[in-house]
């Protein structure tokens, strides 16, 4: 018993001296350590006379000791082969000669050093201003190697002045720098760059970074547009994004007129403003005074005065188009002129226009204004009242409006002759028409007023019918037209004006006679002038030299022939009409339509001497279809691809030409007094 309380004796005398004397100093070796993955322990050593060694037990969590070392009576030792960067838990018993073992003592803890071996990189390299380059690293690096300026160099003639870190980085560095410029790329090489580890890793080789300068914006916004939504919005565009600040502010918007804005707000688009206000008037004209507004620059630039924009406010239409005119330019045309501008799908389509007497319309085309009409159509006659009728032609409001129904249009063509022979060509504007002068007809092709009272002289004379819609043209050439027999040329100018425009007094007489009109005008002046067969032109009606105090209407143009007809009782030359062939192109084979012949139509007003011909393209006849007198109305002829011999022709062009002539008896001899032609081209396939 002795001996097991001497032995127990001296195993709490064991462990009083391991809790007393055996002190464990482990350390961070991280500053004296040269080798990763190791830790040194150190302790105090235990004078017992028995003692016979110490072991170290350790791992990676506290009180999880899965490593365990028997050192013998060293009293300090390297453990080896551990993690990187790790933290590990160590504790140390003492056990003497008899094999008895001390409890632990207290647990130390220490983390192993992670060697850094890899050399910095750089990041990013950002310019913050032409003079300053912000260079951005891997990791901190050593204050020696980053702030030598000769380790950045920069092309395109940049000297790098100075280098500094960042307040408060060791891993970005501050190049202040000559001036750079602005829309201009730039390339830094950077070089021979050390990290802080206790052995500096320095980078291996230069490398480089392009870098630009976006051009500075000093333009300040502009005012692009400005409409109406609606009665009480309206929404204000700008020429770039603009502030927020300065698009709501409500002082940095006006309108005219009394207008008064309530809000102002800028869209997503940060372009446009929509400002709402008290209610505009319909038909009135307007104008938006803007200023102060700042763009998003990074220095923001300012409106640097106040901007306007004009606008005016439509209400919304509500009334369907109306025929203002219809109109036969010739035989196989007719000009139809709408009050306002109408829809291309419903004013191009053919079968929104109905004919009397049978006459067909085969093509509508409209114009590039969007009001005037052409209708292609089989032929009329002279000298013959007719109407059309208009249905489902569409306004381009909003809500399109539809012309009302069976809306109905009279309309006449005069023969260009009148029995004199007088023949005008050529007339442009080509919209303008041909007529007789007739007391209670319209003289204007697209307003309706009429003429009251003429010379007698001049009734039934030949009239070219102008728009008034052209009254405020200012052209040195503007009408016109070819005279094929010497006519005296009358001018009928508004007799209110204070003085006519220089052409009209230079080259035309006053005659002091005068047309009454219906319209404010009240009377026309005549001006006379005689001119041969060739081209006519006449000038603007506010051409220069017009004086006025008023509005003045459009003049109208009458022609008069002046020589006696050779055969007064001969017929009218252009009396005649010939149809583009169908189908066109044809084939011998039937092709496309199935037709082996192509039709040909023409008209005549009055019993004529015709000859129907097939001409190649050098002028050579190659077919006769038709020769002789012919009563007046539609003819046809068809032509099957052969010559007069029989053969079939060669495809490619051909020309088909109708002549018409007027005979006349002279001592008992026929002779030909004219000879006029109308010609179409025809295409002939395989």
């Amino acid at each position: 018993m002795r001996q097991l309380a001497r032995h127990h004796g001296m195993v709490v005398r064991i462990l009083q001296l391991m809790s007393l004397c055996v002190v464990l100093n482990l350390s961070v070796f991280n500053l004296s350590v040269a080798v990763a993955g190791s830790l040194k322990a150190s302790w105090n050593a235990n004078t017992e006379p028995d003692l016979a060694g110490y072991k170290i037990y350790y791992g990676e969590a506290s009180g999880n000791y899965t490593n365990s070392i028997n050192v013998g009576k060293l009293t300090q030792h390297t453990i080896n082969q551990l993690k990187d960067g790790v933290t590990y838990y160590f504790v140390i018993t003492a056990y003497d000669t008899a094999g008895n073992e001390s409890a632990y003592a207290p647990e130390v803890s220490a983390k192993t050093v992670l060697v850094d071996v890899a050399p910095p990189t750089v990041v990013s390299v950002t310019p913050r201003d032409l003079g300053t380059i912000e260079v951005k690293f891997s990791e901190a690096v050593s204050q020696s190697s980053a702030l030598t300026k000769t380790n950045y160099v920069i092309d395109n003639g940049v000297t790098v002045n100075a280098a500094a870190f960042q307040a408060n980085s060791t891993n970005t560095v501050l190049l202040t720098t000559s001036a750079h410029a602005a829309g201009k790329t730039y390339k830094i090489t950077i070089q021979k760059i050390a990290d802080r580890a206790v052995t500096p890793n320095v980078m291996p080789q230069a490398v480089n970074f392009n870098y630009n300068f976006p051009l500075t914006d000093q333009t300040p916004p502009a005012l692009a547009n400005a409409r109406l939504v609606n009665a009480t919005t309206l929404e204000v565009l700008f020429s770039e994004p603009v502030t927020v600040a300065s698009a709501q502010f409500l002082a940095n918007y006006s309108i005219n007129l009394g207008i008064t804005i309530s809000r102002a707000q800028l869209q997503a688009d940060t372009r446009t403003a929509l400002l709402t206000t008290t209610a505009h008037g319909s038909g009135k004209n307007y104008v938006v005074t803007v200023k102060n507004i700042s763009d998003r620059a990074a220095s923001p630039n300012v409106m640097p005065a106040p901007r306007t924009f004009n606008y005016t406010y439509q209400a919304e239409d509500r009334q369907p188009p109306q025929v203002n005119a219809a109109t036969l330019t010739d035989l196989t045309h007719i000009l139809i002129v709408f009050n306002e501008q109408v829809t291309a799908a419903s004013a191009q389509n053919a079968n929104n226009y109905r004919l009397s007497d049978n006459v067909q319309v085969q093509q509508a085309r409209l114009a590039t204004n969007g009001l005037e009409v052409t209708l292609t159509t089989s032929p009329h006659q002279y000298n013959k009242d007719y109407t059309v009728t208009v249905v489902n032609v569409k306004d381009r409001a909003a809500a399109a409006n539809t012309i009302a129904a069976n809306a109905t249009f009279t309309y006449f063509l005069a023969n260009n002759n009148n029995g004199s022979g007088t023949q005008v060509n050529s007339l442009n504007p080509a919209r303008y028409v041909l007529d007789s002068l007739r007391i209670g007809e319209a003289y204007y092709i697209d307003r309706p007023y009429i003429i009251r009272q003429v010379p007698n002289n001049k009734r039934n004379a030949l009239w070219i019918k102008t728009a008034n819609a052209d009254r405020a043209n200012s052209a040195v050439r503007f009408l016109e037209f070819t005279l094929t027999r010497e006519s005296n040329i009358y001018v009928a100018y508004d007799s209110r004006a204070a003085q006519p425009p220089d052409w009209l007094q230079s080259a035309f007489t006053n005659t002091g006679e005068v047309i009454s009109v219906s319209e404010s005008a009240g009377t026309l002046t005549l001006w006379k002038a005689r001119y041969v067969p060739g081209r006519v032109s006449l000038g603007g009606n506010a051409a220069a030299g017009m004086q006025t105090a008023v509005s003045l209407s459009m003049y109208v143009v009458m022609i008069e022939d002046v020589l006696t007809p050779p055969n007064p009782g001969a017929g009218t030359l252009q009396s005649f009409v010939l149809q583009q062939n169908y189908p066109n192109p044809f084939s011998r084979s039937g092709g496309a339509t199935g037709l082996t012949q192509t039709k040909i139509d023409y008209y005549l007003q009055e019993p004529q001497t015709v000859t129907l011909t097939v001409h190649n393209t050098i002028g050579q006849v190659v077919r006769q279809l038709e020769t002789g007198l012919q009563a007046a109305g539609n003819h046809t002829a068809l032509w099957d691809g052969r010559g007069d011999n029989g053969k079939l022709l060669p495809s490619g062009t051909y020309l088909c030409v109708l002549e018409v002539r007027a005979e006349v008896n002279d001592g008992g001899f026929e002779m030909t007094a004219a000879l006029h032609r109308q010609m179409r081209v025809m295409t002939l396939l395989k």
